[in-house]
């Protein structure tokens, strides 16, 4: 999903409750919580979190129905704040430029752009050059092809209002 459910995502982990001891994840959570303390600072700018979610996030469960319910949840609280826009990028697109795995465009005021790259044991920052380029040319895809919020919520929405039945 999106960096706001690390936290969640890793409690529903299996085994995670050996996971949780370790010093790397608490470190980890611990980083978790301080981006969503950024997200939510108002001082001295807020910062501005613009989220393209494949529709795919609203029928794969993360751990149990429960949490799931929470994630998406939380993203509906979090689109309410107005420095946070989610949008889903739908089934139908034709872009699958989201698929190879997440990453985040840092734009800073006066600084050169960068780059995080989340992998699934990892991240990598990129600061330039063309994988940089690569990768604003692929949110502008993306962007053509995602909901508006309003209809990305309303979607959430109805899914958490519909029975789910999972094995």
């Amino acid at each position: 999903m999106s960096a706001s459910h690390s936290f969640i995502s890793r409690r529903a982990c299996p085994g995670a409750s050996s996971l949780r001891r370790s010093v790397a994840t608490r470190h980890a959570v611990a980083f978790s919580n301080l981006r969503q303390a950024i997200l939510a600072r108002a001082e001295p700018h807020p910062v501005l979190l613009w989220a393209f979610l494949d529709e795919g996030i609203l029928y794969r469960p993360i751990g149990s129905e429960e949490i799931t319910r929470r994630q998406l949840e939380h993203l509906i609280e979090m689109s309410e704040r107005d420095n946070v826009t989610i949008q889903l990028l739908p089934y139908l697109a034709m872009s699958t430029t989201g698929l190879g795995g997440s990453f985040t465009l840092l734009p800073i005021d006066g600084e050169p752009d960068a780059a995080y790259i989340e992998g699934t044991l990892y991240g990598q920052i990129r600061d330039q050059g063309e994988e940089l380029e690569m990768l604003k040319r692929r949110l502008e895809k993306m962007r053509a092809e995602v909901y508006p919020q309003r209809t990305s919520i309303e979607l959430i929405r109805k899914r958490l209002a519909e029975e789910w039945i999972w094995s």
